[in-house]
């Protein structure tokens, strides 16, 4: 795989979780009242615009940057991590 490629596949990853967990809540969304159903809906519709944003945007940056500030941020974490859990 390329860099694009894994990035791309990562995110279909989460299809299948994001299905069970619709199926999961759909008594709850079902239980939504008729008049609140727009702003559910808009809600809905917002999210998945800007989600789809988000996601071409970290598409384009890792096309054209790559991995390494991510992996810097995880090694940066994991210090943090390590030094929060001996401090206590």
């Amino acid at each position: 795989f390329n860099r694009q490629a894994a990035a791309r596949y990562s995110f279909l990853l989460s299809s299948p979780i994001t299905a069970a967990a619709v199926v999961l809540k759909l008594p709850d969304i079902l239980a939504i009242p008729r008049s609140e159903i727009d702003v559910f809906l808009i809600g809905v519709l917002v999210s998945g615009v800007v989600g789809a944003l988000a996601i071409g945007f970290l598409l384009d940056y890792i096309r054209r940057a790559g991995f390494a500030i991510f992996a810097i941020y995880r090694v940066l974490l994991a210090l943090l991590v390590v030094i929060v859990y001996f401090m206590r």
